[in-house]
């Protein structure tokens, strides 16, 4: 691929133009935060024109990155973003495009599912879960299976990438660019446009822009593709070891095998790529376990502690490969559908018991049809997440108890014994999501 060829085409710069009116139509973005900044309204009314102006200066090495200015945000937690002026955020964006084409392309990270189209932590878990299934089946003997389980998670991954001259990084992205072109050396405008994405210049005070060593942009569009490219080297030694499962999904990473000295082989391997790239693991999410049906330990590698679940990028996996969305996110989709529940009940006070229920049925079957634009937002990834039947029959037991509760009025679990399983199914029509999830297919 030709960086410079494909730095110049003004439809690259358009497209991030309009993505970001797309995303933002509704609220202030973050790069309209800088004083100095072209807003994004005025800007997307003179879009073509100026996406060919910003082409043309980047094709010609003429353009330069501005400082950024740190902002405190309340996202998933307080994060500090880099706050871009918007035409460095635009670059920024073509850039980031152009190295996942790349490694795409070198067929680099394979077995990383984080940031990119079409992959997702549900199909890492739907892999290991096929992964799972199959050590069980190739062992007809319950005491010869079992795993050992590596769980990883880099300390604070982004803060802590090693941006200064001659870190493992600027190496990484030369050799990126330079072999997705086909040439020995890197074109030095994309390399000059990289820097200065990669490390901006930041205002923190009155004293002017500074320089840091360590830290990729976090809020910037390059981030992510960073973030994907900087642990590459440690991908490919673990997903080339015969027989064994591997995936990572940003700085959160699993190896599985059935071998103890495979195992404690992957682990140096991990400390020392990690050394080498001047990172940590979080010690507090670190675990090494065997992973068996009976959670037993293991005899080749005794101090381990056994456990029947994997927990692995917010879910849980039973060793029959079953997936369990994490206790927050079901924790949280009972409380909105309580809410809805109760709200619907007390309209429905004056009602029969017969009337109430099968409304309240319909308010819950409604809340549980994603196809329906009053479910609830957080139906789809819960069934998404879940392929654990025992998991979802807990699930509808929860939901028949709310409706009985709703309908009786009756808080205890006897609620149940007044409007039977069978009357909440079949003559109410409560929908399942056992059934819900066998129609909608695996993720």
């Amino acid at each position: 691929m030709n960086w410079l060829s494909l730095l110049s085409q003004p439809a690259r710069y358009l497209r991030q133009i309009e993505r970001l009116q797309k995303k933002h139509v509704s609220r202030p973005t973050l790069y309209e935060l800088q004083q100095s900044g072209v807003p994004l309204a005025t800007l997307y009314r003179q879009r073509r024109a100026f996406s060919r102006r910003l082409a043309r200066e980047v094709t010609i090495g003429r353009y330069a990155f501005g400082p950024v200015v740190l902002r405190e945000v309340e996202l998933d937690r307080l994060r500090t973003l880099h706050a871009f002026e918007l035409q460095d955020a635009l670059v920024s964006g073509v850039l980031a495009e152009l190295l996942f084409t790349a490694q795409k392309l070198l067929g680099k990270g394979a077995r990383v599912f984080s940031y990119q189209a079409g992959r997702s932590h549900h199909a890492a878990l739907a892999e290991l879960a096929v992964y799972m299934r199959r050590h069980r089946r190739a062992r007809s003997d319950p005491r010869q299976r079992g795993l050992f389980v590596l769980r990883r998670d880099v300390a604070r991954y982004g803060d802590s990438i090693v941006v200064r001259d001659g870190a493992p990084l600027w190496q990484q992205l030369e050799g990126l660019v330079a072999q997705s072109a086909g040439r020995e050396c890197p074109c030095e405008v994309t390399m000059a446009l990289l820097r200065q994405a990669v490390r901006p210049p930041r205002l923190v005070d009155a004293t002017g822009p500074v320089e840091r060593s360590r830290g990729i942009p976090d809020g910037s569009p390059i981030s992510p593709a960073l973030a994907n490219l900087h642990l590459i080297e440690l991908d490919d030694a673990l997903a080339g070891v015969e027989g064994a499962f591997y995936a990572r999904y940003g700085d959160d990473f699993l190896f599985a095998h059935p071998d103890a000295q495979v195992a404690r082989a992957a682990s140096a391997t991990i400390d020392a790529k990690l050394r080498g790239l001047g990172l940590q693991i979080n010690v507090e999410k670190a675990a090494t376990v065997f992973f068996s049906g009976a959670g037993r330990p293991s005899e080749s590698w005794p101090e381990l502690g056994g456990t029947t679940h994997l927990t692995f990028v917010g879910h849980s996996l039973s060793f029959q490969g079953g997936v369990a969305p994490k206790p927050a996110r079901v924790a949280a989709f009972f409380a909105a559908l309580e809410r809805r529940v109760a709200l619907a009940a007390r309209a429905l006070a004056d009602e029969t018991l017969e009337a109430r229920g099968s409304a309240l049925c319909a308010v819950v079957n409604t809340a549980l049809d994603v196809r329906n634009p009053w479910a609830l937002p957080l139906t789809g990834p819960l069934l998404a997440g879940c392929t654990d039947r025992a998991k979802l029959a807990q699930l509808d037991y929860r939901i028949a108890r709310i409706v009985a509760r709703g309908a009786t009025g009756v808080a205890s679990p006897s609620a149940l014994r007044i409007v039977s399983w069978r009357r909440l199914r079949q003559s109410w029509g409560l929908a399942s999501l056992t059934q819900l999830r066998d129609r909608r297919g695996r993720p």
